[in-house]
């Protein structure tokens, strides 16, 4: 009643109780109508979930498009080694760490992490050099493969990668798990006011 009421169109339509099929008047003329009407491609052009559903699969191919003709240059593309999907990668799915270790792990991986590295080019006012040394640029990689301050912990990204490489480290499940483990077990990637 209310979406009549609210109609700059009223309608003229009556809806009346038939208590079945036989001996009704009319009631085959109408099944064949109702099943006309039913085949007819809708006046709207089609359902509201189609329409999402098509803009979703353009904006991913849209997006897969633009990750293949981007240059891989920038810290996230060690991370990123897969196109674009609506799947979260098997380490995301199954982290069962806390909330801090998987945000810093996250930031790491995609080289946005609290080191001297990012702050030289988003946040200049802070220190880029590495409380190990006031003279070295404290990086993603120093940090990861060669910092003393978390050597205590590197053997947990050694079991992963001997030869602690970034690739594998920063491109794999076993990789973002090792990390993962090493940040929970150091003082890596946290900021230090």
């Amino acid at each position: 009643m209310a979406i009549y009421d609210t109609s700059p169109h009223p309608s003229q339509d009556a809806v009346s109780w038939s208590p079945g099929h036989s001996g009704i008047r009319g009631n085959e003329r109408a099944d064949t109508l109702a099943k006309a009407a039913a085949a007819q491609r809708p006046f709207i052009g089609s359902t509201i979930a189609w329409a999402k559903a098509n803009a979703k699969a353009k904006a991913l191919e849209q997006w897969v498009k633009q990750w293949k003709e981007s240059a891989k240059t920038s810290p996230s593309a060690l991370s990123l080694t897969h196109p674009p999907s609506y799947k979260l990668a098997k380490f995301h799915r199954t982290f069962t760490g806390n909330r801090r270790t998987y945000s810093h792990t996250i930031q790491a991986s995609l080289g946005h992490a609290f080191v001297g590295e990012y702050f030289s080019c988003f946040v200049p006012r802070l220190p880029s050099s590495c409380p190990c040394d006031d003279t070295l640029l404290q990086t993603r990689a120093h940090v990861l493969t060669e910092c003393p301050l978390h050597e205590h912990a590197r053997h947990i990204l050694r079991e992963a990668s001997s030869s602690l490489s970034l690739d594998f480290l920063l491109g794999t499940q076993k990789g973002l798990a090792a990390i993962a483990k090493f940040i929970q077990h150091s003082t890596a990637f946290r900021r230090h006011d």
